[in-house]
């Protein structure tokens, strides 16, 4: 939603040698599913958010396991 935002955070990570695992796209499903008081996969299964969310939820899980 805020490119110049999205290059700082990036910028840190690399500062901080992190990994981004990924980007996601701004999607007023996001506020849908907040209003509605539920998750967005409850909200929008289907929603392209909803599979970014569950791609870098992923990511994140697997190089967890990776660690331990």
């Amino acid at each position: 939603m805020n490119p110049e935002k999205a290059t700082e955070i990036e910028a840190r990570a690399a500062f901080y040698h992190m990994k981004v695992v990924g980007r996601i796209a701004f999607d007023p499903v996001f506020t849908k599913a907040m209003v509605q008081g539920e998750t967005l996969p409850e909200y929008a299964p289907q929603a392209d958010a909803t599979r970014q969310v569950k791609e870098i939820w992923q990511q994140i899980i697997t190089s967890e396991a990776m660690i331990h």
